[in-house]
């Protein structure tokens, strides 16, 4: 939901193991189109969204890299990355 909410609400799917074996999560913007429809260069040139969970104060704070929004997530625990 966390994610979801910092990219306005965009509809995102992530594995049940996203942030558990590193700090950085990577979202890749998905391809419009359908096999009938397909997209006009065959895959999306946009950046992919890029997220670094951190431990502040006791806190997980998810942070977006292009503006540094910050989100708590109250009902997550994380570790510091070794």
């Amino acid at each position: 939901r966390a994610v979801s909410d910092m990219l306005f609400g965009a509809k995102i799917t992530l594995a049940d193991a996203a942030l558990t074996d590193s700090s950085v999560l990577v979202v890749e913007r998905s391809r419009t189109g359908s096999l009938e429809n397909p997209p006009l260069s065959g895959r999306d040139l946009g950046r992919p969204e890029r997220f670094q969970l951190v431990r502040t104060a006791g806190r997980c704070v998810l942070i977006h890299g292009d503006d540094q929004a910050r989100y708590e997530l109250t009902e997550a625990e994380c570790v510091a990355e070794e």
